[in-house]
C-alpha cells in the first residue's frame, strides 16, 4: 500500500508544516508492519498570520499522539481488520481529533505500509 507521487506532490503546499512519522507494529496474527504517516498543519480559526508553522515541540507532541493512537488501533486487530479501519477513515478522524488539542491538523494519510515479517 503506497501513496502515489502525484497525490503526494499535490498535498504539499507553502506556509504549512509537514509532519512525517513512522512506527513499527506487530498485529495480532503475527505480521510485523512499518507504517509511514503524513499530516499537515492547518490555520487556526480567526488567524491573522499567513503561515501555520509548528514549533519542534509541537511537532514531537503530534508525533507522539499519532503513534499512541496507531498503537491503540493495532493492538487487538489482525492485518485484515487493520486495513479495513485504515480504509474506513475512522483512524484519520480519530487522529485529527486527538491532535487538534495541540494544533489544528488536516489531511492525515498513511503514506506507505511495509510488511517487515510475514506470519509463517
Amino acid at each position: 500500500m503506497d501513496l502515489t507521487r502525484d497525490k503526494l506532490s499535490s498535498l504539499v503546499k507553502k506556509w504549512q508544516t509537514t509532519i512525517e512519522t513512522s512506527i513499527d507494529i506487530k498485529t495480532e496474527d503475527g505480521f510485523f508492519l512499518r507504517i509511514f504517516c503524513l499530516v499537515f498543519s492547518k490555520r487556526k480559526k480567526k488567524q491573522l498570520k499567513k503561515t501555520s508553522y509548528l514549533t519542534s515541540s509541537q511537532t514531537r507532541a503530534i508525533r507522539r499522539k499519532i503513534i499512541a493512537t496507531l498503537l491503540k488501533f493495532t493492538l487487538d486487530n489482525n492485518l485484515k481488520g487493520l486495513i479495513g479501519k485504515i480504509l474506513s477513515e475512522k483512524l484519520s478522524s480519530e487522529i485529527e481529533k486527538e491532535c487538534k488539542k495541540i494544533f489544528p491538523i488536516y489531511n492525515f494519510f498513511i503514506r506507505k505500509i511495509k510488511v517487515l515479517k510475514e506470519n509463517n
